[in-house]
Order: C-alpha cells, then sequence, then structure tokens
C-alpha cells in the first residue's frame, strides 16, 4: 500500500505562523515525514527562512529581503511573537526531520550547498523552481537529493530541464501532462501539491504518487492514518 511522504509546507502553515520553529516544531509533532522551508539571502550573505521576497506579508515590517540586514529582520516579529529563523539554525536545532530545502532565489544555492556539505545530515531534498540551482546541486557533490519544482502552465520547463536523477514536485495541475506520465512511467519519485483538504490528501494517496505537500499535517496524517486503516480493513474481510 501506499505510505505517501506527507511534507509539511513552511512547517504547517495552515496552523501556526508559517516558516518559523514553531511551525516547524508543530509539523513534528504531528507526524509529518518532512518539513519543506524556503531560504532567501540577506544583503549581508544570511540565509533567512521565508517564501516572499519581501517580509511584508509575513511579519510586522517592510521591505526586500535581499536589501534587509539579518539583524534588521531577525528584530521583526513573524507571528506569534515569532523570529524569522536563520536557515543554519533549523538545520542545527531540528536534526532528526528530513528536510526539504526550497531555493527562492538562484543566488542563494551555493549558501545552502555550503552548508550541507560542512555539516552533512540525512534526508536532505535540494529544491527549487530556477532549472539553474537544481542544475548546481545536481553537479555539486553531495549526499542530497535535487528536485525540481514546476507549478500552473510550466509543462514546457519538465520538457528541457527534467532528467532522471531528480525528483519531481508538481502543481496538481500537471499531473497528467505527458513528461509527468512518462517520467512516473520510468519510476520517478514525484509529489504532488498543494494538499490542503482532506479530499486532495485522499486523491494522491488514491493515485498512487509518492508525497504531497500539505498545509496542514495534522489534517494530512490524519487522513492518510485513515486511509490506510481502511485499506487494511478491506483487505482482511473475509469475501
Amino acid at each position: 500500500m501506499s505510505q505517501l511522504v506527507i511534507t509539511g509546507h513552511r512547517g504547517t502553515l495552515a496552523t501556526e505562523p508559517e516558516n518559523t520553529m514553531r511551525s516547524f516544531r508543530r509539523a513534528v509533532a504531528d507526524g509529518a515525514d518532512e518539513i519543506e522551508l524556503d531560504v532567501h539571502l540577506t544583503r549581508d550573505g544570511h540565509l533567512v527562512v521565508m517564501h516572499d521576497k519581501t517580509v511584508d506579508r509575513t511579519t510586522n515590517g517592510t521591505g526586500a529581503i535581499a536589501e534587509l540586514t539579518f539583524a534588521e529582520i531577525r528584530a521583526l516579529d513573524a507571528g506569534l511573537g515569532e523570529q524569522v529563523p536563520e536557515f543554519i539554525e533549523v538545520w542545527r536545532d531540528l536534526p532528526a526531520i528530513p528536510l526539504q530545502v526550497e531555493v527562492k532565489d538562484a543566488a542563494a544555492t551555493a549558501a545552502v550547498l555550503e552548508i550541507a556539505t560542512a555539516e552533512p545530515r540525512e534526508g536532505i531534498t535540494i529544491t527549487s523552481f530556477h532549472p539553474e540551482a537544481v542544475t548546481q546541486a545536481l553537479n555539486t557533490p553531495g549526499s542530497w537529493r535535487v528536485g525540481l519544482i514546476a507549478g500552473v502552465g510550466q509543462e514546457a520547463k519538465l520538457v528541457e530541464h527534467l532528467t532522471d536523477d531528480m525528483a519531481l514536485m508538481i502543481h496538481w495541475s500537471l499531473a497528467e501532462t505527458a513528461p509527468v506520465k512518462e517520467f512516473r512511467a520510468s519510476g520517478g519519485w514525484i509529489a504532488v501539491w498543494p494538499s490542503r483538504t482532506p479530499e486532495e490528501v485522499t486523491r494522491a494517496l488514491d493515485e498512487g504518487w509518492s508525497g504531497t505537500t500539505a498545509d496542514d499535517t495534522g489534517m494530512a496524517i490524519a487522513t492518510r492514518n485513515a486511509w490506510l486503516a481502511a485499506r487494511s480493513t478491506a483487505a482482511g474481510t473475509p469475501g
């Protein structure tokens, strides 16, 4: 039976402030199989964990991450009193949970690889929408897996850049496209996103995808557990 890797989206953004230590720890407590997080470089070269290019949406501050220092960003409230984490903080403080590290700006790739090389750990996947970041991670020796992310309307990117040595993270809208079908038939590892409802998690299970990215890890784990239990019961029911 499918086990479906449940990846906590920015931790568990439906229930906690996204991309914060509180969110990551809640995802771990919920039983997520791995955590997805996003990284950007500050003006003074620190890797911080945030989805957007600016701090406006998720903190009480304003401005582009690339134009702010780490100290300026660290002083902000990222929700419920949480600070914006530095990537190395997550790397060191949560050593047991696998991480899916999304490089939001290709310029940050080298800094991610430097940490992953200097302090290697198990269960690391370096991902990006940017093919150049994915290629750089593939061409750098290390123990990490590399994943290409593709969103709505990005089938052409798969045709041009997808190779057998990658994992693939696709928006649901690409599930039936030719390159995805071909990659799946070859045994490629594919996660679908987003899964925001029990119905979407159930679909990922029913269709046998490798993984899915969930906004609410508690919901996703409960849905998977119920799905597995139902099939186990059905398999054991006399005909």
